[in-house]
């Protein structure tokens, strides 16, 4: 590293590993400067870790060798250990009888699968989820939990024919419509439902799939049922045909209006939507939870699934903002997701950003394998400083890119306004502090990595109540401790405010990437 008087060597080493971190300390050198901090265990490699242990243990005693086994058990790592164990076997045939706990390990390994299938249903990711359950190992695995894979597997085949029988009854029902001019009013929305519905959105037809075979009721009224709570909703469904035609009207106007640029259209589609029969704000309330975003954006079948670069007009007289955007797998417009928006630092790119949350590209599985992706995540990261910019400046031009950013990816694709958190490292981190206590009713919780307060944080500290805060910071950061203190302890004294600081022990001003 870059010391005052030249380059330190500095010789560091592993002299601790535990099931949760591995610490790190400087060796004894021509330099012995005392460097003591920790890494995540879970982000080091089975290779490179067993290998650093398999240098230190003694390869011919059998049970210095299954300490491995137990860390890689402790740390939850299951398929790690029953690798290390099959190689343990193999070296000492004499404990064969080790490989009933083998047959444990694929136990506590499909666990974490059914885990890690469930996330993924959460994050809607249900062609992934149901692939996992088909690929789900049988070998070695508990009855009881085959049961519940076949359960789970049973639930999506449920969905799938509801999908069909709605799609089905549809048909049926258009076609006994005897009114044409009913009729082609419904078919684009009969051939909407065919390409968009699905286990998203299926749950709105809960009372047409209810009452489909009722008898007593017209298919004027059945068809009303869909078509109404494909637009409202679930259990907001009408009998009332001329209702449910009006709606269709009234979601075309809401979606004009939203789209349009000139107040003069927007007043007299306004107007138009007033005078449409059964609407009313009650409705119009509804239609909006429902539709997708106004602004159609077409995603690229080509290179990474769901990446894309866009821009945003800027400030008058100023260059358009750009910023690249990152959809979970299997997005879905007809759903709502949660965002991260984060701010790159002077030494990165919004393209290592959006690697650092939403992971790197992994070209065999066509996705991304970062937490954002595994959540379900839609990562934002704007170009939001100027060319050659090194600091935070405090200025309006930065605060309109991330905030016209964020419009226009809310204009665009369906994010939950409810859970967009913002992020940012170094500069960015400074900039997320600063954007977050100026706009407090815009973000779910603000994340600050290695930030600094100055200027305007420290006059605007009790807007720090509705939003809530987590801080990430090394001990060994250049005295930023020191200078956040006073907001740090306000924020930490005080009833009222929602903050973590988590400092790293011997860490220093660096990503935090484990």
């Amino acid at each position: 590293m870059q010391g005052p008087d030249g380059p330190l060597d500095i010789f560091q080493g592993i002299t601790l590993i535990t099931p949760d971190y591995t610490r790190i300390e400087g060796l004894l050198a021509k330099n012995p400067y005392v460097w003591d901090m920790r890494l995540a265990t879970s982000s080091i490699p089975r290779e490179t870790l067993s290998a650093i242990l398999n240098r230190q243990l003694p390869t011919d005693n059998a049970n210095e060798r299954l300490r491995v086994v137990r860390l890689y058990v402790q740390s939850e790592r299951y398929k790690d250990a029953r690798e290390e164990l099959a190689e343990i076997i193999a070296r000492f045939p004499d404990l064969a009888d080790l490989r009933k706990q083998e047959q444990a390990l694929r136990q506590l390994e499909a666990n974490r699968t059914i885990r890690e299938i469930e996330l993924r249903q959460e994050a809607g990711q249900h062609f992934l989820a149901f692939r996992m359950l088909n690929a789900f190992p049988a070998e070695g695995v508990a009855s009881e939990t085959l049961l519940r894979i076949k359960q789970m597997l049973d639930e999506y085949q449920k969905r799938f024919d509801q999908r069909d029988r709605v799609l089905k009854l549809l048909e049926q029902h258009l076609s006994e419509i005897t009114d044409e001019d009913v009729k082609r009013r419904l078919e684009p929305l009969g051939e909407e439902l065919k390409s968009e519905l699905n286990i998203n959105t299926l749950e709105r037809m809960a009372d047409y799939l209810r009452l489909a075979d009722d008898e007593s009721l017209s298919p004027e009224q059945k068809l009303s049922l869909a078509v109404s709570a494909w637009l409202l909703g679930s259990g907001e469904a009408t009998e009332n045909l001329a209702v449910s035609t009006s709606l269709i009207t009234a979601r075309d106007l809401v979606v004009r209006y939203l789209t349009s640029e000139q107040e003069i259209e927007r007043s007299q589609l306004l107007a138009e939507l007033e005078r449409t029969e059964g609407v009313s704000p009650a409705n119009v309330a509804k239609l909006l939870r429902t539709i997708k975003p106004p602004k159609t954006t077409e995603i690229p079948e080509d290179g990474i699934p769901g990446y894309l670069k866009l821009e945003v007009p800027g400030l008058p007289g100023e260059d358009n903002f750009r910023y690249e955007i990152q959809l979970p797998p299997e997005y879905d417009p007809h759903r709502r997701y949660p965002c991260v928006m984060t701010l790159n630092g002077s030494a990165t790119t919004p393209s290592q950003q959006m690697d650092w949350w939403a992971g790197g590209y992994n070209d065999s599985l066509r996705m991304r394998l970062g937490q954002a992706t595994r959540h379900g995540y839609i990562v934002i990261a704007p170009y939001w400083v100027k060319p050659h910019q090194r600091g935070y400046d405090y200025s309006a031009r930065e605060h309109a890119a991330v905030l016209f950013t964020l419009r226009d990816a809310c204009r665009r694709f369906s994010i939950d306004t409810d859970r967009v958190f913002l992020s940012g490292h170094s500069r960015g981190g400074s900039a997320a502090w600063d954007i977050g206590l100026a706009h407090p009713d815009l973000w779910a919780g603000v994340i600050p990595i290695v930030s600094i307060s100055d200027k305007y944080i420290a006059r605007y500290w009790p807007n720090a109540k509705y939003v809530p805060l987590y801080f990430v910071g090394g001990q060994m950061d250049s005295g930023t401790t020191a200078r956040n203190s006073r907001d740090w302890d306000r924020y930490l004294t005080r009833a009222g405010f929602d903050c973590i600081v988590s400092e790293f022990q011997a860490r220093g001003h660096e990503h935090f990437s484990d």
